[in-house]
């Protein structure tokens, strides 16, 4: 069940007809179908949920509904026409446009840079969130070519800091730091030292066999 609550639940169907959520549920197994009081408890159950829905008024055409009688429930029967425009057109659900926030569909917000500030390093900075102008309007309009997509964006370093940033600097930023494959690229100028100790995994012993003859990479931080 979406957005009921944090736990895992489950939509159950009472013999009311009005759903509700559950976190406990035991899932009908495939042996107990096959016992007569189970079979009888969702035959009964089938019939008093086709009651409950009028299921009787909707003749079929091999797999689909007969459009007809829809048609003629929809024009006679007022309670069965709430119920369906409740699903195909309810007018309490906003639409998805009419509600549309730009911040909300970003693919720059939160994502992580690396900038050049002039120091001996690049310094890691943060994407926060989208400019504005004194009237609350986004700044610049998006584009699927970087070169010309003009939105500005806000962007906080380590240390506080917060600056303004054009989207085809962040963008050139992403390029540069992530390989063809998407795996981000970490700044690293030498490996100052190494070290092994007698307890390092060997070449010949870095893999080992389950029961099963599976192949394994010898998992240790050892050495």
């Amino acid at each position: 069940a979406h957005a009921s609550s944090l736990l895992m639940t489950y939509n159950v169907l009472p013999e009311s007809g009005i759903p509700i959520q559950a976190g406990t549920v035991h899932r009908v197994t495939e042996p107990e179908k096959l016992t007569d009081a189970v079979k009888e408890q969702m035959s009964v159950h089938t019939g008093k949920m086709s009651n409950k829905f009028k299921e009787t008024r909707l003749s079929h055409d091999g797999d689909k509904p007969n459009l007809k009688d829809w048609s003629d429930l929809l024009e006679e029967d007022e309670d069965f026409a709430e119920e369906f425009n409740k699903i195909y057109d309810n007018t309490n659900v906003p639409e998805a446009d009419d509600d549309f926030d730009p911040d909300s569909f970003d693919a720059y917000l939160n994502m992580e840079l690396a900038i050049d500030r002039g120091g001996d390093n690049p310094e890691f900075a943060r994407v926060t969130k989208r400019m504005k102008d004194d009237r609350g309007n986004p700044v610049g309009v998006a584009n699927n070519n970087p070169i010309m997509d003009s939105r500005m964006y806000e962007v906080e370093f380590l240390d506080g800091q917060k600056q303004a940033m054009a989207a085809n600097i962040i963008a050139e930023n992403m390029f540069a730091s992530v390989d063809e494959e998407g795996h981000r690229n970490l700044l690293l100028d030498s490996i100052g030292d190494c070290r092994k100790t007698e307890d390092a995994v060997k070449k010949e012993d870095a893999f080992v066999f389950s029961q099963n003859g599976n192949k394994h990479r010898r998992e240790t931080t050892k050495g």
